[in-house]
C-alpha cells in the first residue's frame, strides 16, 4: 500500500486589527492536532506588493483614528448593495494587480481546503476557483456579528457564522442556507480554561475585596479613558492600551493606587478573568473572548459600521449597552456593583451566547470531505 497523501488546508487572515489574526491562529491550533493534516498559516498581506500591504493596513488605522468621518462613508458605501457590483469590480481589479503573489502561492500549493478570516483572501481563492485554477473548498469565517455583503462569493462552499442572527442576516442578503453553519468566532483556547481567580489577583497585586472594571482600548487604543477614569474612581481598574503607547505613557504618569496600566498584553484572559465587568471597543474578537470568558460588558468608542453594527446583534440577546456617555457607562457600572443580582442575570445570557468550542468545530468541518 503506499504512503496516503497528508490533507493540505490553508488558514489565511489580514492583519487588519488583531482579531483576524487571532481568529486564525486559533483554528490553525486546532488543526495543527489533528493527524494526517498539513495545516500552513499566513497573512494574506505577505503575498501582495509592499506598497499595497502597508497602504491597506496603515490607511485603515489612519482612517478609523484621524478621520473617522470618511470611514464611516465609505463603509456605508462599500456596503451598499446599489454599489455592490461597482465594489466588486474594483477589488477584481485591485487582487488583479497588487495580490498576485497570493494568486501564485494558492495556485502552486492547491490545498485541498482554504480558510480564510477576512474577505481578501476568500476573495482571491473564489477567484481562482471560478477559473479553475484551483479545487479547494473555501471556507469564510465571518469574524464580526453582523457580516458584510463583501464576504460573500459564489465559490464559497461554507460560512462560519457567530450566531443565530448572524446566520439569519447570511440569508438576507442572499447565502444559501445549506452554506451556512454557526459555529462561534474562535476565540483561543485559554479563554475557556477556568482559572483560580485568588490566585490571579494575587499575581497581578489586585486588591481582591474590589469590584474590578476592564477597559480594553482596542489595539490601537482609542477612547476617552481618561474621562473614565476620573467617573470610576471608587473601583479597581485596568487598563490596556494596545499599540497606543502615548496613551500608556499619558495613563502612567497619573500613577494612581487603584488603577493598573498596561500595553499590548498576552494574557488578556487572565485580565478577564479577575475583572467583574469590561468596558470594551466592540471587535468581533474581543466580544467574543468576553463571552467565553462569561464576562458582562459595556461597550465605547464603537467604530462606525461593523462596531456599531455588533453592537446591535449584541442588543437583541440583551447583552452589552449601547448609550456611550461617560455618565451612562458610569451609572450603569455603579448600578451592577449595587445590585449584583442584575450582574448575575448578564452572565446567564452571555452563557447562552458564548461558543467556546468555535475553533473545534471550524477545524471539524475543515476535515469533512
Amino acid at each position: 500500500m503506499g504512503i496516503q497523501r497528508k490533507m493540505k488546508i490553508g488558514v489565511f487572515y489580514t492583519t487588519v486589527g488583531a482579531g483576524h489574526k487571532v481568529a486564525a491562529e486559533a483554528i490553525y491550533q486546532q488543526l495543527k492536532q489533528q493527524e494526517g493534516v498539513e495545516v500552513k498559516i499566513a497573512d494574506a498581506l505577505d503575498f501582495t506588493t509592499p506598497a499595497f500591504s502597508r497602504s491597506y493596513n496603515q490607511g485603515y488605522n489612519f482612517l478609523i483614528t484621524k478621520m473617522i468621518w470618511v470611514w464611516r462613508c465609505g463603509f456605508y458605501i462599500l456596503n451598499s448593495k446599489i454599489m455592490l457590483p461597482a465594489i466588486r469590480l474594483f477589488h477584481l481589479l485591485q487582487n488583479v494587480f497588487f495580490a498576485r503573489p497570493l494568486r501564485k502561492y494558492l495556485e502552486l500549493e492547491q490545498f485541498d481546503c482554504i480558510v480564510s478570516t477576512h474577505f481578501l483572501p476568500n476573495e482571491v481563492a473564489s477567484f481562482l476557483k471560478y477559473h479553475k485554477k484551483i479545487k479547494s473548498r473555501i471556507i469564510t469565517v465571518v469574524s464580526d456579528y453582523d457580516p458584510e455583503r463583501i464576504w460573500v462569493t459564489k465559490e464559497t462552499d461554507v460560512y462560519a457564522v457567530a450566531c443565530d442572527l448572524t446566520a439569519q442576516k447570511m440569508l438576507k442578503i442572499g447565502v444559501g442556507k445549506e452554506k451556512i453553519i454557526i459555529t462561534g468566532i474562535p476565540t483561543n483556547k485559554k479563554f475557556s480554561i477556568k482559572k483560580n481567580v485568588a490566585q490571579l489577583k494575587e499575581k497581578l497585586s489586585l486588591d481582591p475585596h474590589l469590584f474590578t472594571v476592564l477597559i480594553a482600548t482596542g489595539s490601537f487604543g482609542i477612547g476617552p479613558i481618561e474621562k473614565l477614569l476620573d467617573q470610576l474612581s471608587a473601583f479597581q481598574i485596568l487598563i490596556v492600551c494596545g499599540q497606543n503607547k502615548q496613551l500608556y505613557e499619558k495613563l502612567q504618569a497619573r500613577n494612581s493606587e487603584k488603577v493598573k496600566i498596561f500595553g499590548f498584553v498576552k494574557n488578556i484572559d487572565e485580565l478577564m478573568a479577575v475583572s467583574d465587568i469590561m468596558i470594551t471597543k466592540p471587535g468581533g474578537l474581543s466580544i467574543s473572548e468576553a463571552l467565553v470568558s462569561n464576562l458582562p460588558m459595556i461597550f465605547f468608542s464603537p467604530i462606525p459600521g461593523q462596531e456599531a453594527k455588533n453592537i446591535e446583534i449584541l442588543r437583541k440577546y440583551g447583552i452589552g449597552q449601547n448609550d456611550f456617555s461617560i455618565g451612562s457607562i458610569s451609572a450603569t457600572i455603579k448600578d451592577y456593583h449595587d445590585h449584583p443580582e442584575k450582574l448575575q442575570s448578564v452572565k446567564k445570557k452571555i452563557a447562552q451566547l458564548a461558543r467556546p468550542e468555535a475553533a473545534a468545530k471550524i477545524a471539524e468541518i475543515c476535515l469533512e470531505k
